[in-house]
């Protein structure tokens, strides 16, 4: 077996790695490569070393025969020696720009090999391929992305494409939540690192989140989940920027558009990285005020799912209170629609009780009921009874969010004019104390 020196020594040679050399030479001789080139520790005076000694390697694995090579086995066993070289010459990788494009495309098309059914950690190259798969994530080798101008947005989504699908794709065995966990700080890293970011890339990242790609790929929907909630410092502020310009319909190509597609994501949004709705959120108070009521239903549900969740009802009083202002719709149906959020939001939401429920408010000056007294006595019948029955359903599991005081307004309605309240205020009282 060759010591260290020998090994650095002999692939110093112009032509160690050329053209002519046979398929089992060339396997043999690469595996010399990448012994040699990971025998390089990160200390300074090593990669200083490293830099001097693996100029003609370098080269040569930069070349297209190498990087494009036919046969999978070379290509990952380049990509392996690659990685160490990128490592090495960091920040300041020894390649023209289209060559820094090739091999990231080589690394994405490596790291796709954990999409097939047969890479477990039983198959045959499985330990190499992790090996890769944790050199990429520890030495951020797709940080130079950023760099490569005319490609960045391009590599961008290829990457974040090739993490959603063989998080999707891959089969399940002990080391599943590494390899997933490697992939996800990979995407990251990068995103983080990228000063701007294209409209696709929204699409992918928060795409992942609504209902049809959350129930066909629920680990892209985790991954993506933890990207956003990661991303802090540039990518969220970019998100909460780009989907106010998809709700304002200023980013007519973005696919969010697309039926419930923004909704959804809000939503989901809501739980993972609340900072990002500061921009969006009072857009949907707009909503609350349009002509059709179904719209002004559609955003009754979704804020109250909102509100169910962190503290948008604090951190958005204006929005908040035009959610209650709906109590005084003129559409019937929007106001059983608030009936239906708010029991939905004292139950989940304890706390909130004493808002929906027993303060009054003001609204441009005028003194208002809170909103569940205003709707047990609401002038039409439908919305009368649908809030009697939220008031007893509550009492009865949820019994500490209700004020004591407020079955006097259920109480009130045994004596209601429409037989309908009437029997579902007394038959509800009576099975309180059944």
């Amino acid at each position: 077996m060759q010591s260290k020196s020998q090994s650095r020594k002999e692939v110093q040679e112009p032509e160690f790695l050329n053209r002519n050399l046979g398929h089992s030479e060339l396997i043999k001789k690469l595996k010399v490569v990448t012994e040699t080139l990971e025998s390089y520790g990160d200390e300074e005076e090593e990669i200083e070393q490293g830099k001097q000694e693996t100029g003609n390697v370098a080269s040569s694995l930069g070349e297209d025969w190498l990087v494009q090579h036919k046969n999978k086995d070379v290509r990952l066993l380049v990509a392996c020696a690659l990685a160490d070289i990128l490592r090495i010459y960091a920040p300041n990788p020894p390649y023209l720009e289209e060559t820094n494009v090739e091999i990231i495309r080589l690394f994405i098309k490596i790291l796709r090999g954990f999409e097939s059914p047969e890479m477990t950690t039983q198959h045959p190259s499985y330990s190499i391929h992790f090996y890769l798969l944790e050199r990429l994530s520890s030495i951020s080798i797709f940080s130079i992305i950023p760099e490569l101008v005319n490609f960045r947005d391009e590599l961008m989504l290829e990457l974040t494409r090739a993490v959603y699908a063989i998080v999707g794709a891959m089969p399940s065995h002990s080391a599943t939540h590494k390899v997933i966990e490697h992939l996800t700080s990979i995407l990251c890293s990068v995103i983080e690192e990228m000063e701007s970011h294209d409209i696709q890339l929204l699409d992918l990242v928060v795409g992942a989140l609504c209902k049809n790609e959350k129930k066909e790929n629920p680990n892209g929907y985790t991954t993506m989940k933890t990207v956003i909630a990661s991303c802090e410092n540039h990518f969220q502020p970019f998100l909460g920027r780009e989907l106010e310009k998809v709700k304002a319909g200023l980013q007519a190509e973005s696919e969010l558009t697309n039926g419930e597609r923004l909704s959804e994501a809000v939503f989901e949004l809501s739980a993972i990285a609340p900072r990002v709705l500061t921009l969006v959120l009072p857009a949907y108070m707009e909503d609350l005020t349009m002509e059709e009521a179904g719209a002004r239903i559609k955003a009754i549900k979704l804020l109250g799912a909102i509100f169910s969740v962190g503290t948008f009802s604090g951190d958005f009083q204006q929005v908040f209170t035009e959610f209650k202002r709906r109590t005084s719709d003129k559409d019937a149906e929007v106001r059983k629609a608030v009936v239906s959020v708010v029991h939905h939001l004292v139950a989940s939401r304890p706390e909130l009780a004493k808002s929906l429920m027993q303060d009054p408010w003001v609204v441009m000056g005028e003194s208002r009921d809170a909103p569940m007294c205003m709707l047990v006595v609401d002038a039409d019948e439908g919305v009368r009874t649908e809030a009697v029955k939220a008031v007893l359903d509550l009492c009865k599991h949820n019994s500490e969010a209700v004020p004591p005081s407020f079955l006097q307004h259920v109480a009130e309605r045994t004596m209601d004019k429409k037989a309908e309240v009437r029997h579902a205020a007394m038959q509800g009282l009576a099975n309180l104390w059944a």
